[in-house]
C-alpha cells in the first residue's frame, strides 16, 4: 500500500488543478460584437492560455504518477480527483509522447476506470489520425449537427475489445 500522506498529497493537488481548469473553463470576456477583430485576438490568446495550463497539469500529473509509483485510482485518491487525472490525460494530445506515457501507466496499474482508459487510447489514436479501438470517440457534422462514431480499428472485434476491458458492447 502506498504511503498515505503520499496519496493525500496527490489527491489534493489533482483537486487543485481540476480548480483551476473549471474556473479557467467558466471565464467569461466580454467583447462588443461590434469588434470581431478583438474577439479573435482574445480567442487566441485563451488558446495560448490553456495550451501552457494543460502543461503545467500534465507535468504534475507526471511528478504524482512518479510520487505514487502508478495512476492515481478512484480507490487510492477518490473519484473527483482521479476524474481530474483523467482529464489532464485525455487533453494532452498536442504531446503524444507525454499523452502515449499516460496510457502505458494505465494499462499497468491495478484498478483504472477501464472507461477512462479505453478513452484515453481512443483519442490517442483519432488526434494522430488513426483509427479508434473501443469506439468513445464521436464527433458532430458542423453542417447538419448530427452525431457520428469516428471509424473503429476492428469494427466486426469492437465488442470483443470493450469487454476484454471491462465495457459495454456499442449500442447500434
Amino acid at each position: 500500500m502506498k504511503d498515505q500522506m503520499t496519496t493525500n498529497n496527490a489527491k489534493q493537488r489533482l483537486l487543485v488543478l481540476e480548480k483551476e481548469y473549471r474556473n479557467f473553463k467558466l471565464e467569461q470576456l466580454n467583447v462588443p460584437n461590434h469588434l470581431p477583430w478583438l474577439r479573435q485576438i482574445i480567442q487566441i490568446i485563451k488558446g495560448i492560455r490553456v495550451d501552457q495550463m494543460n502543461a503545467r497539469h500534465e507535468t504534475e500529473l507526471t511528478e504524482i504518477i512518479t510520487e505514487i509509483g502508478g495512476w492515481p485510482t478512484a480507490k487510492e485518491v477518490g473519484e473527483e480527483a482521479s476524474q481530474a487525472a483523467f482529464r489532464i490525460a485525455l487533453e494532452s494530445e498536442l504531446r503524444p509522447k507525454r499523452q502515449k506515457r499516460f496510457i502505458e501507466v494505465m494499462k499497468r496499474t491495478e484498478g483504472v476506470n477501464s472507461n477512462h482508459l479505453a478513452c484515453v487510447i481512443d483519442r490517442f489514436w483519432v488526434i494522430n489520425h488513426k483509427i479508434q479501438m473501443y469506439g468513445t470517440h464521436t464527433g458532430t457534422n458542423i453542417f447538419t449537427g448530427e452525431s457520428f462514431a469516428f471509424p473503429f480499428r476492428e469494427p466486426e472485434k469492437v465488442d470483443f475489445l470493450r469487454a476484454e476491458i471491462g465495457l459495454p458492447p456499442i449500442q447500434v
